[in-house]
This record gives structure tokens, sequence and C-alpha cells, in this order.
């Protein structure tokens, strides 16, 4: 096992718009009346990343193939990615990345009966990398919550080279597990 031990430094950015539905008095939640309306996914990564995500394909049944190009794009949180239970979904990032010395692109996730889930996508040429994943079961845990996934993009030299400084991006989205 190889060690280096690095500075991590990420930024983040997400957008969302709240509406006052309740008085605060009468808010049977106790949320002072506000409720999420609109959101986006975010975007993290390290200062002056060199590495970058350019769009983020889903493919699977219960969610129309779409490739999403802006992670602060927002939407009506009726609207969140909607998945079925263990639902398989094929996934491709399209990066940046040169073929000499190809990059790393993983998903942080939960899937089937794993809270946190990390997986490396095949890095199939042209800046391209694919995966195969699948939503998580259906229990309480999982079902109707809101969850994230996270596509995170990692230069080589963060991974491989002790010298030079962490280097990432990141695109994170909402997503709902739906019961069938």
């Amino acid at each position: 096992v190889v060690t280096y031990t690095k500075d991590f430094n990420d930024q983040s950015l997400r957008y969302a718009i709240f509406k006052r539905i309740y008085t605060p008095e009468n808010d049977p939640l106790h949320r002072r009346g506000w409720r999420l309306q609109e959101v986006s996914g975010a975007e993290t990564g390290s200062p002056n990343h060199t590495v970058k995500i350019d769009s983020v394909r889903l493919n699977c049944d219960s969610y129309a193939d779409t490739v999403f190009t802006n992670p602060l794009a927002i939407f009506s949180v009726e609207d969140i990615v909607k998945l079925y239970p263990e639902e398989r979904c094929s996934l491709t990032v399209y990066t940046n990345c040169g073929d000499e010395i190809p990059d790393y692109v993983f998903l942080h996730s939960w899937q089937r009966n794993s809270p946190h889930y990390r997986r490396r996508f095949s890095y199939d040429g042209n800046g391209v990398f694919s995966g195969v994943w699948f939503a998580p079961s259906n229990t309480q845990q999982s079902t109707g919550r809101v969850h994230h996934a996270a596509f995170d993009m990692l230069s080589n030299e963060t991974l491989k080279d002790d010298s030079l400084s962490y280097d990432s991006q990141a695109w994170i989205f909402p997503y709902r597990v739906i019961a069938e």
C-alpha cells in the first residue's frame, strides 16, 4: 500500500429555492413554514482544478436516456431522478481526459444494501468513462428518501504522484428510490 499525504481543499456550489407555505406557528413539520421548491445538483472541486467533467449520461428503464451537461441547472423537486429499487443504470462520464495518462473517475453513492459505495469507472478512451450501477434496495432506509450520487474525477497525478497537488472535480446529483 502506497500512502500520499496531500492538502485537501474543495469548493462547492449548489442552488436551492424555498417558498414559505405556512406561517411559522402553523407549520405541521415545524420548519418555520419553508418548503424546498427547486434545487440543483452540486459542483465541487479543488481550486483551479485542471480535470473537467463535460457531461454525465444516465440510461435506465425508469428514467429516459438523459445527458446532464450542467450540475447547477435548477429543477423542481418533483422532477428529481426517480429509480426503482436495485435498478440497473448504465452511466457514462465525458471528460477532458487525455489518452496518454488517463485520469480516474469514481462513483460515490448508495448501492443495494451498502450505505456508501465507491466504484471506479472503466476508461473507454477519448475522455469517456463508463460503468454500471444498481440503485439501492427497497428498504426503509432507501425508499422514498433523497440520496445523492457523486461523479468524482481525480487527476492521475493526484493518485500517483506525491509531489503534485490534489486535483479534483465532482458533479453531485440527487435521486430518489421509489417503490415499483
